[in-house]
């Protein structure tokens, strides 16, 4: 049965609803930058908070890590083990990755927003647009980006439990405000970059007739 895009769509949950929750994060994201973003900085570099989990969750959805082992697990699974649905789905979960992680990177550059520690060290809080300098692209998360390219990629799958995916991705995006990697509206602005590309990408392969839904039934 031809999949239409209409109907990819519906099988969605965050994308078919996708003008409702941009505004919500655009609203989330300037209200944290003004009256959120640093008070709440200051307060976990002065009460250390979970650590040790908070670098353990760093590690694991390390950006670089995730865009390395998602096509050789592809490559594995797809054409050594011969599982063609399993390597679709790996193959989804790769360009999920890959793409958002893509993009991220651009933003980073062209908005060049300062991280924490410029401005727990330089009372810096602000822009330097197009910096190739790591204290200077903070925003969005990388981190946050990988992971919520792979829960809203299971949100996809499991559309049902969505909410479920969208409160585990917040936790654990999170854990970069706790480390003061980075700032609250950072992390938002990663979840909405990962959020979209990963139900975009799924819409499409689906109007490519790509099976792998039957898989998370």
């Amino acid at each position: 049965m031809k999949t239409t895009r209409l109907t990819a769509y519906k099988e969605t949950f965050f994308l078919a609803h996708a003008g409702s929750f941009s505004l919500l994060f655009a609203i989330l994201i300037v209200f944290s930058y003004f009256l959120i973003d640093r008070p709440l900085a200051y307060f976990f570099s002065q009460h250390p908070f979970a650590t040790s989990f908070s670098k353990i969750i760093a590690t694991v959805f390390h950006p670089n890590y995730a865009v390395l082992l998602t096509p050789v697990l592809f490559y594995c699974i797809r054409f050594l083990w011969k599982k063609k649905e399993w390597g679709n789905i790996l193959l989804f979960f790769m360009l999920s990755i890959v793409v958002a992680n893509c993009l991220d990177f651009l933003l980073k550059y062209m908005i060049g927003r300062d991280r924490p520690f410029l401005l727990f060290t330089q009372d810096l809080y602000g822009f330097t647009p197009f910096s190739s300098q790591n204290v200077r692209n903070s925003f969005p998360s990388g981190h946050a980006t990988t992971i919520s390219a792979i829960f809203f990629s299971l949100a996809c799958l499991r559309p049902k439990e969505s909410w479920v995916y969208l409160g585990v991705t917040f936790l654990l995006c999170f854990t970069r405000v706790i480390l003061t990697a980075h700032f609250l509206s950072d992390i938002l602005g990663g979840m909405w970059l990962g959020m979209l590309i990963s139900q975009f990408i799924y819409v499409t392969m689906r109007e490519e007739h790509y099976s792998f839904k039957a898989r998370f039934k």
